[in-house]
């Protein structure tokens, strides 16, 4: 399908900003918590300068020296004002973003959702079930919200000075049929370090159910499968759909659970027309391939091929859990190495 990108580089007026604020202010939404927390950070930062101020400053005009004092009032007023600046120039640009991507689904007969939580979050992929405060960035979707989906997805890890917020771009596809977990881990977005080839995937697979494939495949993606799988994932992975994933989403990282295909690569800027029209051709070749090259699979492990089920044994993929003490061991042997 050819999608016309047209309204994506048309400026939006102040009359359309307007609207969609009354417009999302009637749906569950995040920009009520934008609005919340742009008010708490101002008031939080403003407090902290003014008690810093009033310790400080009060002991130096007891002893005649007005100009902290005078100095610090002017910190605390254009601190608070560049945060608030910032704070809502960002905010806007999010908006504008999101009636850019609304004007883009209503030409073209899509359907989009701005930011909420993922609440009623019911998908198994490996990225929707690691860490906490999961949060939909924008879900651009066919109108049934069933046969595709695009979005922006951000969830939190750790806690404390460790906490971190990590923001991915994922593609969903559906599929008619129930399949073992399979990943395709992509070579060319892993860390390098040290000649090390790390992967950026959010959980770490046990090595036994790496899978070879024929060709320059391995170049490009490292194939898990769960053990006993192996030819189901190469009845899956034929050349041809194993060509296209090369040629189409190399970048990216792959994963096919129950009867879902999902990419997934880092945060997507969803309002430039290259990267849609580059998400959609994925759709179109990888997704349409991968459709039909499962649409008569069954698992023979069930005992009734009529069956759209999958085994135990091949609905997840094993996971492998580094320990602590691997972790530091590996940091110690980093560091003696950058420092000897």
């Amino acid at each position: 399908m050819a999608y016309n990108y047209d309204t994506l580089s048309e400026p939006v007026t102040k009359q359309e900003v307007i609207d969609y604020k009354q417009k999302i202010s009637k749906v569950r939404n995040i920009y009520s918590t934008f609005n919340q927390l742009g008010t708490i950070f101002g008031f939080v930062i403003s407090f902290i300068l003014a008690f810093m101020l009033i310790t400080v400053g009060s002991f130096e005009f007891k002893k005649g020296n007005y100009t902290l004092l005078v100095a610090g009032i002017g910190v605390i007023c254009l601190t608070t004002i560049a945060g608030l600046v910032t704070y809502f120039v960002s905010y806007l640009n999010k908006l504008k973003d999101d009636i850019k991507l609304s004007r883009f689904s209503q030409a073209n007969g899509l359907s989009y959702e701005p930011a909420v939580d993922a609440v009623d979050l019911k998908y198994s992929g490996m990225i929707f079930n690691v860490g906490y405060s999961h949060l939909y960035r924008g879900r651009l979707r066919d109108k049934t919200g069933d046969l595709f989906e695009i979005s922006n997805y951000q969830y939190t890890i750790g806690s404390g000075k460790n906490r971190r917020t990590i923001e991915n771009g994922y593609v969903m596809i559906k599929l008619d049929r129930n399949l073992p977990n399979i990943v395709l881990d992509s070579n060319q977005n892993n860390f390098k370090l040290l000649g090390l080839n790390m992967s950026n995937l959010p959980v770490n697979l046990k090595n036994n159910q790496k899978l070879s494939l024929e060709g320059d495949f391995n170049n490009y993606f490292t194939l898990y499968a769960p053990v006993g799988y192996e030819r189901d994932a190469l009845y899956i992975f034929t050349p041809d759909l194993m060509a296209l994933f090369v040629d189409n989403s190399s970048i990216f990282d792959a994963e096919v659970i129950d009867d879902k295909l999902f990419i997934y690569s880092s945060k997507f800027d969803l309002v430039d027309s290259s990267v849609l029209d580059r998400l959609f051709k994925i759709i179109d070749t990888v997704g349409k391939k991968t459709l039909s090259q499962t649409d008569n699979y069954s698992d023979e492990r069930v005992g009734n091929r009529t069956v759209d089920e999958v085994s135990v044994r091949g609905m997840r993929l094993k996971k492998r859990f580094v320990s602590v003490g691997v972790v530091l061991s590996i940091v110690i042997f980093i560091l003696m190495v950058i420092v000897f």
